[in-house]
């Protein structure tokens, strides 16, 4: 397995993560406990050539790379949020192209430049949602290749918003034999000219998305291009083993990855179509910090496509028992709570009572430490404790989902 992708270094504040990865990288590392021979193609800078050399030893990877002016640096502030560039992405030229040979190889989308391909089954993962660019644009081909990308990538490509549609016209103006559009917690839509089929998310009660879709574009390549599997079967294993990563974070992803988190996780309930599933976001603002968090919460929560009641963004600040009484006729509209823990306040343990009692499903997040004793009465109700916001996010949306059904 040939792979041509990126390496650069990642940093995460919460949860705390600090590593040389990119998509190029990761997809090698994920695949080499499973696939035999991986190379990997990238660039990257003098001051990191021992890092790259270190990384893919580790892996027992094989590595070329090419050299480019200096390193490139992702940086996040939790796990939903969007990455801030180092340098600035304006501050990076295209300078570069490496060439990749090989009966599978899986290319990505790079910053500082392109990789030509040429292989019997390549799968291309396009890694832009700004300006992504054809696979035969820089004189790339293949017997067979397929295209994996997500549904804003999809949108850019072709102006459709409906995976189904979208798909078509990617096999139809892009000659590729298969389509894999991924969709988050609705899981990935598979489409070839013999076969068109949705593959769910999993459900794991922890999740860490940095890198999941290079993941999936691993392994799905390594089960489609090496082993000649059908496409919607190929992806169904990536979705679990995409799972599987999101759960436990560590690699090499053991052989049997696919096969474990099938075990372990239970695929999401599908998305519904003729209602909105809802959430109440219930914690402090009374500061720029908390304030922050619980605007960061709304964003992502409404990325997911919920309905997101917040009473500091749906009711306001007032005369305590006009606001109080709007609020709490706002937790009996919504499928589950989502209530920020940290400082305990007043207010968000009232709701997370309120909502219990009335059988709504709570799921609680702390990012810092709280005493056991704290969490008694939580623990006790069946509130789902997580402790940070990826997991917030993705646990609640798949509540809300599951909680319309």
């Amino acid at each position: 397995m040939k792979i041509a992708g990126g390496f650069y270094l990642e940093e995460m504040l919460h949860p705390f993560h600090q590593a040389y990865l990119g998509s190029g990288l990761r997809a090698a590392a994920a695949l080499s406990g499973v696939a035999n021979n991986v190379e990997l193609w990238s660039f990257v800078s003098q001051a990191e050539v021992k890092h790259f050399e270190a990384a893919t030893a580790a892996y027992g990877v094989r590595g070329h790379h090419v050299a480019r002016p200096g390193p490139i640096n992702f940086r996040y502030l939790h796990g939903c949020s969007r990455p801030i560039l180092q340098p600035d992405i304006r501050e990076i030229p295209s300078f570069g192209v490496m060439e990749a040979t090989g009966d599978a190889v899986l290319r990505f989308g790079l910053l500082e430049g392109s990789c030509v391909v040429s292989a019997k089954r390549a799968v291309y993962d396009p890694q832009s949602e700004v300006d992504p660019q054809p696979f035969t644009a820089n004189g790339s081909t293949a017997t067979s290749w397929a295209m994996v990308l997500n549904g804003a990538e999809a949108e850019a490509f072709t102006g459709i918003d409906n995976p189904e549609k979208a798909a078509r016209m990617l096999r139809r103006e892009h000659g590729c034999d298969v389509v894999v559009i991924k969709c988050g917690v609705r899981g990935a839509l598979a489409s070839s000219d013999k076969t068109s089929d949705w593959v769910p998310a999993y459900a794991t009660p922890s999740v860490f998305p940095l890198g999941s879709g290079d993941v999936f574009s691993a392994w799905f390549a390594h089960q489609w291009a090496v082993r000649k599997e059908d496409p919607v079967k190929a992806a169904l294993r990536a979705s679990r083993a995409t799972a599987y990563y999101c759960a436990n974070r560590f690699m090499p992803l053991p052989a049997d990855a696919s096969k474990l988190a099938s075990k372990l996780y239970k695929p999401a309930a599908a998305f519904p179509k003729k209602k909105v599933p809802s959430v109440y976001l219930a914690g402090p603002f009374f500061n720029l910090g908390q304030r922050w968090l619980i605007d960061e919460l709304r964003v992502a929560l409404q990325g997911q496509g919920l309905r997101v009641f917040s009473p500091i963004h749906d009711v306001g600040e007032g005369e305590a028992k006009v606001v109080a009484q709007a609020d709490l006729d706002g937790i009996l509209g919504v499928d589950v709570v989502l209530a920020c823990l940290d400082g305990l306040d007043t207010g968000t343990v009232f709701e997370i009572g309120y909502a219990k009692a009335r059988g709504i499903p709570v799921v609680g997040l702390s990012t810092g430490p709280l005493r056991t004793t704290d969490l008694t009465m939580l623990e006790g109700t069946q509130c789902q404790l997580v402790v940070d916001v990826a997991s917030a996010v993705y646990v609640t949306t798949w509540k809300a989902i599951e909680a319309c059904q």
